[in-house]
């Protein structure tokens, strides 16, 4: 079912991306804890 593949593709990006942000925002602590 191509519609099932395409959808488990879009939450694969979507989980991706919230990683990215997260991982983003966990970098902009540590620079903003350590003055970088």
């Amino acid at each position: 079912d191509s519609n099932g593949n395409e959808l488990g593709k879009l939450n694969i990006v979507s989980k991706n991306n919230l990683d990215e942000i997260s991982f983003k925002n966990k970098m902009k602590i540590l620079l903003k804890k350590y003055g970088f």
